[in-house]
């Protein structure tokens, strides 16, 4: 074994599956129902052997399950990937186990198979708190969906993060100041707040909009950053 490489590691494991691509998006994802599930751990499960193979067994401080759509993942394949984990790691005695979740995918019974096989902290993608928002981004849930899977999750005392974005076509400083506001409200452990950036090979790129310019997005990270 290498020198060094006995230190601790974090692992990411991506679910590339969603339910439909948003317009916005340009990270690597594919739409599909009904994904080969067990091909899909069977494979992750090598990538973690080839990696034991390298590293040894090195201790695992957190674990996070990024996507696309992880909350779309069957529990019994989630218990899968977490079981070669251990089998080939250790992970720590306070592990954080992290799932990127969007509503409309998870209610509070398979969240709570998924706390059973070790999830201890949820990543909910809300984006918006106002419905003509998500559906413009191209989001497939509504606020109300959004809250319940909030609610639900801080009633299981998960660590509990959200995802937001701003710098839409109709935002300003105040309907930022507003947005804050309302997530303020909801207690979260932790909020990523994201600019809308148009990326070329998305549907949006394809568009025409009217964004905000550069000192508009400038005016809006401060207005963030004192709320």
């Amino acid at each position: 074994m290498m020198s060094g490489m006995n230190c601790p590691h974090n692992i990411y494991i991506h679910v590339p599956f969603c339910i439909s691509k948003c317009k916005y998006c340009a990270f690597y994802s594919v739409a599909n129902l009904q994904p080969d599930w067990k091909r899909y751990a069977d494979g992750i499960c090598s990538e973690l052997q080839f990696w034991a193979e390298k590293l040894g067994r090195i201790t695992i401080p957190t674990v996070f399950f990024g996507g696309g759509t992880p909350s779309l993942m069957p529990t019994e394949i989630f218990a899968q990937i977490i079981s070669c984990i251990q089998k080939y790691f250790d992970l720590d005695e306070n592990c954080e186990i992290s799932l990127e979740s969007n509503p409309g995918t998870l209610d509070a019974n398979k969240l709570r198979d998924f706390v059973r096989y070790g999830v201890n902290r949820l990543s909910v993608g809300v984006q918006s708190l106002t419905d003509s928002e998500l559906e413009f981004l191209g989001r497939k849930h509504n606020v109300r969906q959004a809250l319940n899977l909030l609610e639900s999750a801080q009633n299981m005392n998960l660590r509990v993060s959200g995802d937001f974005i701003y710098g839409l076509p109709n935002h300003n400083e105040k309907s930022v100041e507003n947005l804050c506001n309302q997530i303020n409200q909801l207690k979260l452990e932790h909020v990523s707040m994201y600019e809308l950036t148009i990326e070329k090979h998305t549907p949006f790129g394809q568009m025409n909009l009217n964004m905000p310019d550069n000192e508009n997005m400038a005016r809006m990270y401060e207005t963030i950053q004192g709320a």
